[in-house]
């Protein structure tokens, strides 16, 4: 019990810190001091910074963001993780190249890293962010070097439920069948590819896929979300 009330006060006040650190994002030199408490109090510098790195990014403050995932150390799949999700929120400030580049970094990094675990980590981090940013082809070829099947897997599912969302149903379906092991994911691209056929207007469509996702109950309860559009 003592544990456990030691590391949940120490959750609340790293939070607490967490929030005042982001709040002084603009300025990078108290940002870094705040850090370096969390550290003393916590031991999370590392996580500190890419937390606060994500959160500034998606402010649109890209160059602070840069500036803290480096402190970061270079073998770290978490410092990979970070990068790419700054380079998400590039991307979708309309910063594609600077993106890409990022991106094209992250993944030369990647290659560096030893442990198996790691590698499948940072490089299902940077397909993950290609696939955000709706760059496909190039997330799926990225998925095929993943060494590891449950990181594999987990990017799949991301780029079927993507395309999905973007209303390509023969690609979702494709990569949802690439899926191994899980046919929970099918149904629930074929539910959203019905969702997507709904909000469009094609209900005919829309219906037409609802037999093939799950049993009666879920049947019924996707057929209610379509009229309910």
């Amino acid at each position: 019990r003592d544990v456990y009330k030691r590391q949940n006060t120490s959750n609340e006040g790293d939070g607490i810190l967490y929030k005042i650190a982001a709040a002084t994002g603009n300025n990078y030199n108290v940002t870094v001091k705040i850090v370096k408490q969390i550290d003393q109090k916590y031991g999370r510098q590392e996580q500190a910074f890419g937390d606060i790195a994500i959160q500034v990014a998606q402010k649109g403050n890209d160059d602070l963001a840069v500036k803290m995932a480096e402190k970061i150390p270079k073998n770290s799949s978490y410092r990979i993780q970070v990068f790419s999700q700054i380079a998400v929120s590039l991307a979708k400030a309309g910063e594609t190249a600077r993106a890409n580049q990022i991106l094209q970094k992250s993944l030369e990094a990647a290659e560096n890293l030893e442990n198996e675990s790691q590698l499948s980590s940072a490089v299902g981090a940077i397909a993950g962010a290609y696939t955000e940013i709706c760059q496909w082809e190039k997330a799926a070829q990225l998925g095929e070097t993943i060494p590891e099947p449950e990181w594999k897997n987990k990017l799949f599912q991301q780029i079927a439920m993507s395309y999905a969302k973007a209303g390509n149903a023969d690609a979702a379906l494709a990569m949802a069948d690439v899926v191994t092991g899980n046919t929970a994911i099918k149904y629930a691209v074929i539910w959203e590819i019905a969702r997507q056929a709904a909000k469009a207007g094609d209900f005919d469509r829309a219906v037409a896929f609802v037999p093939q996702v799950g049993d009666s109950s879920e049947q019924v309860a996707a057929l209610v979300e379509i009229a309910a559009i």
